[in-house]
């Protein structure tokens, strides 16, 4: 989505716990402001491992397995109901 942030500090989460097999019980990311006007903040997420499913756990995950066939492809607009001015074969937006 590109109103939102890019998801780069996720993406190097992720890759961390791929290397190591490990999930940390805490991370944080600190953004600082910007030049082009952006706030900085502070995001933080608690982790707590659970080593085992229990059944409703795995009824959720088979429920939610019958989802992904029925749902088909969209793009950002459709999915977000934001209208994309058209151009014509003059050029003009519409």
């Amino acid at each position: 989505d590109p109103r939102r942030m890019p998801p780069f500090a996720r993406l190097q989460l992720n890759r961390a716990v791929k290397k190591y097999g490990l999930i940390p019980k805490s991370i944080q990311l600190n953004v600082h402001p910007s030049s082009g006007g952006r706030a900085g903040f502070t995001a933080s997420s608690q982790h707590e491992l659970v080593n085992e499913l229990n059944s409703s756990d795995h009824l959720q995950i088979e429920k939610a397995k019958g989802y992904w066939i029925k749902f088909r492809q969209v793009e950002l607009p459709e999915y977000r109901d934001i209208e994309i001015a058209k151009q014509d074969s003059d050029g003009l937006k519409r």
